[in-house]
């Protein structure tokens, strides 16, 4: 695509001498030279422009050509035109030349323009008779392109330099014209922080992705049309359809992770640090474990193993990892996220002096990335991010560390979904710039006004960086039935001082050496509120008032637009949470549902009702219709104001004329949450009440065979199992290990014997083959009233008769399935509950097959990181009251564990409040009821491989014994204990043999279930042993 010259009103008017010229066609060829880039070395002295051209001969030819200068009164007017009006001056300042400032001009036959050739007066040392020749013509296309970038330049070639001689008037524009740009070095240090740091986990719960807006027309809406350091079309073209690529591209990189053989990070759990270049691109990846010597993992040489690596960590155990893994972790999701919205912007940053570079970092314009970005920053250990600048390496300073790791990932995203399908702009050196981290270089005068034009193309991104800001104040206007929109000054780095009106701005000396900052800043905003510039030109003596049917656009447009460049808006209370009318419902109860509380019996009970909210306020279809049938805009109903837009009044019409279907679940769900799908839901009296019971426990005498007093958490979570018993809820007990959830369940059925329901039908327990005996030993211990036996072995026998309960293993449930299914249970309990997580397993569907009045299920594991293992866990103990699992995963499973929706995380604990209790220790309900140490003795089970070696070796040194006296006889005592003891531990660690199969001991299949729990809690623990041996097998 040919270059075009002129891309501005005034670039135009530049090359409108050239106009109606046309000697032999030197015209095209002069443009055709400049696009070729063969115009070099051209120096401006004040109205003097020298110049060289490279032709067909080998030594290029010379240009010159002069202005006629402006004369000292044409000067004087100029200025005064300017330094008058501040509307001019800051447009000038912002790059921009206001075509106002020309009209006024020519008022006073003033040509700030070359009318004619001839007022060019330009010279060139080729052979060529025509004026202007082809070499002259091409110098004159190459500065109408710098005079596009820098229009003071127009001013330079009459003799005139603006910012000169308005700093001679007293206005203070050093700085405010050279747009900054962020050195490197600023965002590297030497200074370690690592002293202040300290991981805390507790921080990932803060951590939101389902805030994240749509971002991508917010962003594109900052950004002008056509920037002019691109000459192939539409650079913000360019920009939006690398945002669409990558959103659509990173779709396939959100997913729950799936399940792979090996993950480095579970393999090698130390210390990780990124190493990035001095264009900040990634390097590589150094490991250290404990205080080993760092390594470069093979399986990390690259930003796609990492991406890869780090896909396939398993979300249940993040907090078992390293710091820096997490920050890894959160850092790629962060940038996933971001790339999905849109939310990621440019930046230049200036390597050295007249070497630039782009990166990619989050969009902290938007409160929602910033609010992400802090917390992160919070997570990321200091030190975890270096640059290598030759051969020194830098520090990043802790700030930037997410910036950095979230552009590594930014810029693979661009690579893969935008750069490998454009073929089209690739050889455009702005292009691989943006978007291949190459070098900008300035070493030409055709280059000197590039980083500047880019910098000013992103400078609404940045407008928050500075000291000074400009703060609005909405405030209501009954008189005109409207809003006034009042424009302040604020010092971001003292908000206690009082704000400066735009009035004292311009009228109190104290405020000149920010002002033209300020009306810079001011200047930019008038592109989304045109009133801005008469309050600039008024110098802050007028108001802008607006009606409300006005103040719609203004609020739903121009306000976000203004909030994204940072600038804080200050609403009146009522307008900061606007309400919008939404679909909602009212739930009731049925008459003549009868008394009988029950799982079933309750969804029937509850009558839903489709209703309006407006607010706070819920009314009825037929009522919303009438309220709102002559309103429009912004309106004040109830004391709140309310946007009423018909377009989405009438969708919500024809919503309610055709209305979701809601099932008795979804119902039942809504009235526990007094929410459906996140609109609000009402509850009547009765319907409150009835909710209200099923919350609610009243006290509960323990049972009278009890040998142990429940300590009081234990006395609450027995009194909630055995109320739910009785409405025929099923329950799951979640409660950290070690806080006795097998305690309260004994104490349930001993209350259901002493209560005669485990009479006629008895209970089931089914627990992992490791826990048969703890069972049974807890039992007897304090409920041995409670006749138990255990039905398991190669001998087993069903007796339904004589036990109150029966303990089988989920390996004998799932082999006699057909047998125990035919048996109709008073109670059945399930531990270890996390043995039916996968629903399409043998084993999870016998669970399901057995047939119970009431049920428990237990488990140690945390929810919010198990939710598809909770859902096959909740099908089991209430069937259907969380949905199909297609449509939970949708509602729930996605938007909390990939989103980390915090609002559906709560609606999900509301939902499942009544069926599901967890404590763990360190809850502050319950630690005070702990004692200093809790002992759980756990009984282990001799597997067949213990059981054959444990008996031959006590049958072999017996013999030995038997026939040995005295100091031998004790030494072979001795010497058998020790061998029966190693062999409790594992046969090989008897054996002396190095492999270990955990199935061939009891005591370390009972350990490692142990360490699962801990484990999954994100615990720690210490494993002390006899001897060194086994915990090197161990």
């Amino acid at each position: 695509m040919a270059k075009k010259y002129g891309n501005t009103w005034w670039g135009q008017q530049w090359l409108s001498a050239l106009n109606h010229i046309d000697y032999s066609n030197r015209l095209p060829r002069g443009k055709t030279y400049a696009n070729k880039g063969l115009v070099m070395d051209v120096v401006i002295e004040e109205n003097l422009v020298k110049s060289k051209v490279q032709g067909s001969e080998y030594y290029p030819y010379d240009q010159k050509f002069k202005l006629q200068k402006f004369t000292p009164s044409q000067k004087e007017d100029i200025l005064d035109i300017i330094t008058e009006d501040p509307f001019i001056l800051s447009s000038l300042l912002n790059r921009e030349l206001p075509q106002e400032l020309l009209n006024i001009l020519d008022k006073k036959n003033i040509a700030l323009f070359p009318r004619h050739w001839r007022d060019i007066n330009g010279t060139c040392s080729c052979p060529d008779w025509a004026v202007p020749c082809k070499h002259l013509a091409a110098v004159v296309y190459v500065i109408a392109n710098e005079i596009d970038k820098n229009p003071f330049m127009v001013f330079l070639l009459r003799g005139l330099d603006v910012l000169v001689e308005i700093q001679k008037r007293g206005f203070n524009a050093q700085g405010d014209f050279r747009l900054p740009v962020t050195p490197l070095r600023k965002l590297l240090t030497t200074k370690s922080s690592s002293e202040n740091y300290q991981f805390r986990p507790q921080l990932m719960s803060k951590i939101d992705f389902s805030t994240l807006p749509e971002s991508r027309e917010l962003v594109l809406k900052l950004l002008p049309e056509k920037p002019l350091f691109f000459h192939m079309g539409d650079f913000k073209e360019v920009l939006a359809k690398a945002y669409l690529k990558v959103a659509k591209g990173v779709k396939k990189l959100q997913g729950l992770p799936g399940d792979a053989d090996y993950n480095f990070f579970e393999e090698n759990q130390g210390e990780f640090t990124v190493f990035l270049d001095d264009t900040l691109e990634f390097r590589y990846v150094s490991l250290q474990i404990d205080h080993e010597e760092p390594q470069l993992p093979q399986n990390l040489r690259s930003v796609k193993d990492l991406m890869d690596n780090i896909h396939h960590i398993n979300l249940a155990h993040l907090q078992n990892y390293h710091p820096s893994v997490v920050a890894l972790y959160f850092s790629y999701q962060l940038a996933l996220h971001l790339a999905n919205k849109s939310a990621f912007i440019p930046e230049l940053i200036e390597v050295t002096p007249k070497k630039y570079i782009i990166r990619w970092i989050p969009a902290l314009i938007i409160q929602e990335v910033k609010t992400l970005c802090e917390v992160l920053s919070a997570l990321i250990p200091p030190e975890m991010v270096v640059v290598r600048l030759g051969d020194n390496v830098k520090l990043v300073k802790p700030e930037e560390q997410v910036k950095m790791l979230v552009g590594v990932f930014i810029h693979q995203f661009l690579k893969d979904y935008y750069i490998s399908t454009n073929d089209r702009h690739n050889s455009e050196d702005v292009f691989r710039v943006f978007f291949q981290q190459n070098i900008l270089s300035i070493d030409g005068f055709v280059q000197k006004e590039n980083a500047q034009a880019i910098q000013k193309w992103l400078q609404k991104f940045y407008l928050s960086e500075k000291q000074y800001q400009p703060v609005l104040k909405v405030e209501e206007r009954e008189a005109i039935g409207g809003f006034e929109l009042g424009f302040w000054v604020q010092n971001q780095r003292d908000t206690m001082q009082r704000l400066i009106s735009i009035r004292d701005l311009f009228e109190k000396k104290k405020y000149n050496d920010i002002r033209l900052g300020i009306i810079q800043d001011l200047a930019i905003l008038s592109e989304y509120l045109a009133s801005i510039k008469q309050l600039i030109k008024a110098k802050g003596k007028t108001e802008i008032l607006v009606d409300s049917e006005e103040f719609v656009q203004i609020f739903l447009y121009t306000l976000p637009a203004l909030k994204l460049l940072n600038i804080q808006v200050m609403l009146p209370k009522a307008l900061r949470r606007l309400a919008r009318p939404q679909l909602s419902g009212k739930i009731g109860i049925e008459d003549n549902t009868g008394n009988r509380k029950s799982f079933v019996n309750l969804q029937s009970m509850l009558e839903f009702e489709w209703q309006v909210a407006i607010g706070n306020t819920m009314v009825s279809p037929q009522e919303f219709q009438k309220m709102v049938r002559k309103l429009k805009g912004i309106v004040k109903l109830n004391g709140e104001f309310v946007l009423i837009d018909q377009q989405e009044i009438e969708r919500l019409l024809k919503r309610l004329e055709n209305p979701p279907k809601i099932t008795d679940n979804e119902v039942l769900r809504a009235g526990i949450a007094a929410d459906y799908q996140g609109a609000k839901v009402s509850l009547d009296a009765k319907a409150q009440a009835l909710i209200r019971s099923v919350m609610e426990f009243d006290t509960v005498a323990s049972p009278k065979d009890l040998r142990a007093t429940l300590r009081p958490y234990q006395q609450r979570g027995y009194e909630w199992l055995y109320k739910n018993t009785q409405l025929g809820f099923g329950s799951v007990l979640a409660d950290d290990m070690g806080l006795g959830k097998t305690l309260q369940v004994i104490s349930l059925l001993l209350k259901l014997k002493e209560e005669g329901k485990l009479t006629k039908k008895k209970a089931l327990v089914v627990v992992p083959t490791t826990l048969l005996g703890n069972w049974q030993k807890e039992i007897q211990k304090f409920a041995p009233s409670l006749k138990a036996t255990i039905y398991h072995g190669a001998q087993r026998k069903l007796d339904v008769k004589a036990p109150d309960v029966i303990i089988t293993s989920y390996g004998i449930a799932r082999s006699d399935v057909n047998l125990l299914s035919k048996q109709k249970w008073s109670f059945l309990a399930i531990d270890e509950a996390q043995n039916i997580k996968n629903t399409s397993t043998e084993q999870t569907k016998a669970i399901k097959k057995l047939k119970t009045e009431r049920v428990v299920a237990m488990s140690g594991t945390p929810v919010e990181n198990r939710l598809s293992e909770y859902w096959s866990i909740f099908d089991f103990v209430n069937k259907g009251y969380l949905g199909a699992l297609s449509k939970f995963t949708d509602e729930y499973i996605k938007p909390i564990e990939l989103e980390r929706s915090q609002e559906h995380l709560e609606r999900f604990r509301k939902v499942t409040a009544p069926f599901i209790l967890r404590r763990v220790k360190t809850d502050k309900s319950i630690i005070n009821d702990l004692p200093d140490k809790i002992v759980n003795d756990q009984i282990c089970h001799l597997t067949t491989e213990q059981s054959a070696l444990y008996q031959n070796v006590v049958d072999m040194v017996m013999k030995k014994i038997d026939d040995s006296k005295d100091i031998e006889r004790k030494g072979l005592i001795f010497q058998l204990m020790n061998a029966l003891k190693q062999i409790c531990n594992h046969p090989s660690h008897y054996l002396k043999k190095d492999k270990v199969d955990p199935s061939h001991s009891g005591k370390m299949q009972m350990l490692l279930s142990l360490l699962d729990n801990i484990y999954e809690n994100g615990e720690k623990t210490l494993i002390f042993t006899q001897y060194r041996e086994m915990g090197d097998l161990l």
